[in-house]
């Protein structure tokens, strides 16, 4: 009788390579593989990345043996290191290019150095995230936020009080903390710059549209404010040539603003027609000595320049007109950005607080840090000398 099932009996499996046959062919000890492939600092860092190297070009996957090793560990009292990291974002972070920016950063470091990023919705309870149970199973090292102090205090003490995570690295993105590290960006000195380029046109009365000051908010605008009045200081021009209108928060949202100045062939931003518009014209008529406007971001100085065009003024003519942030253009029919703009160093932060993330979870570094980057003010278009009289 033929045996139709011959060929399967006698076929030879398929072996996995083994944490052995690695350090086998490494020439090294098992012992020193398996703490290279785990991301320990003992094993330098060029030997670490040989180690990997040569283990994925064989196939070996440490996924079969990942819970037998974290739970031989946890007996020990050692810290299995996941090399994943933790994002909680606005849901508008995949939309929004400020927020997209901030992500590309943290992507890029972490993916070439052999980290992962898992990414949640923020939450003002942590247990409403979608990556809590991934914190409370010990398998996040680390947690990035978007979020100033006193929003983010309380999610620092739940996410502390988290058996899984406990004292874990916890980076603030943009925003200083003094219970977590962080990267921020030199905002006042950017504005101290604008506000100097302006004053050197012949601008001497500036209007700020920013954040009420009491709003939760108010700690976006503060820097920048210094900027101002360190810049009038300079020119021994007192504080009451700055002036601020609060801001509709609509009117901050990229994704309603419009990119394109032909006024004719866009959509009107539906954000400039609501009630703040007529506040913010009225304001500016009767204030005649301001000549150049300073907005919360782009979008903001968007919506604005669209509604003062329908209003029959001109940008640069009756008013110059400066954004914050540097993502969202104006393009012109050539696609030329024509918004002059303060450009925050968003990739670059992203990059700053992914490098020290990995370096607090593999204990080259025992303690939080803050690192504050250079923002620059990028003069454009939309910025000249005022074309009528300064009081």
């Amino acid at each position: 009788m033929v045996n139709r099932y011959k060929n399967a009996s006698t076929s030879k499996s398929h072996k996995a390579v083994t944490l052995s046959d690695v350090a086998q062919r490494c020439g090294m000890a098992k012992s020193t593989v398996s703490l290279a492939l785990r991301g320990d600092p003992r094993v330098m860092a060029s030997t670490a990345q040989r180690i990997r190297a040569l283990a994925a070009k064989m196939g070996y996957d440490p996924t079969p043996h990942y819970m037998a090793r974290r739970l031989a560990l946890l007996k020990h009292g050692v810290r299995l290191v996941n090399r994943v990291v933790g994002l909680l974002f606005p849901p508008a972070v995949y939309a929004a290019p400020f927020y997209a920016r901030l992500l590309q950063g943290l992507v890029e470091d972490l993916t070439a150095n052999d980290f992962n990023l898992i990414a949640g919705c923020f939450a003002d309870d942590i247990k409403r995230t979608s990556i809590y149970h991934l914190l409370a199973r010990g398998d996040v090292d680390a947690l990035a936020f978007y979020q100033e102090a006193e929003i983010l205090d309380p999610l620092v003490a739940q996410a502390r009080a988290i058996a899984g995570f406990g004292d874990r690295p916890i980076m603030s993105l943009l925003f200083p903390n003094p219970r977590a590290s962080a990267v921020v960006a030199n905002e006042t000195e950017a504005m101290r710059q604008a506000v100097r380029h302006l004053l050197a046109l012949g601008h001497r009365h500036f209007l700020l549209v920013s954040v009420d000051l009491g709003s939760a908010d108010r700690i976006l605008a503060m820097p920048r404010w210094r900027g101002v009045i360190l810049a009038l200081g300079d020119a021994g021009l007192p504080a009451n040539h700055w002036h601020l209108l609060p801001l509709a928060g609509r009117w901050m949202d990229p994704l309603r603003a419009p990119h394109y100045l032909n006024i004719a062939d866009s959509p009107s931003s539906s954000a400039a027609t609501d009630e703040w518009s007529s506040r913010l014209v009225s304001y500016l008529r009767q204030r005649p000595e301001i000549t150049a406007i300073l907005t919360q971001n782009d979008a903001a100085a968007l919506n604005i320049w669209h509604l003062l065009h329908q209003t029959g003024w001109r940008i640069p003519d009756d008013y110059s007109l400066v954004g914050f942030d540097d993502t969202d253009p104006m393009f012109d029919a050539s696609g030329r950005n024509l918004l002059a703009t303060i450009r925050m160093p968003l990739v670059e932060v992203g990059r700053e607080a992914s490098r020290i993330l990995r370096q607090r979870i593999l204990g080259e570094i025992k303690e939080d840090r803050t690192v504050c980057l250079p923002a620059q003010f990028i003069p454009r278009a939309s910025v000249a000398p005022p074309s009528r009289h300064a009081s």
